[in-house]
């Protein structure tokens, strides 16, 4: 296996208790919205690449 880091936030949003999730649930959406969060960033570096 390789390495791998995520450069990206994700944040759920803040309550005393989640009692519809699990932590497991609440990790995978942090993680997707960090996910969203990546390639946004690589999408905007791309296009500033490709303009110059």
């Amino acid at each position: 296996m390789r390495k791998v880091a995520i450069i990206g936030i994700g944040i759920t949003p803040f309550r005393a208790r989640y009692l519809d999730k699990t932590y497991f649930e609440l990790n995978y959406d942090a993680t997707k919205l960090a996910l969203k969060d990546v390639y946004k960033n690589v999408a905007k570096r791309l296009n500033l690449r490709l303009k110059n």
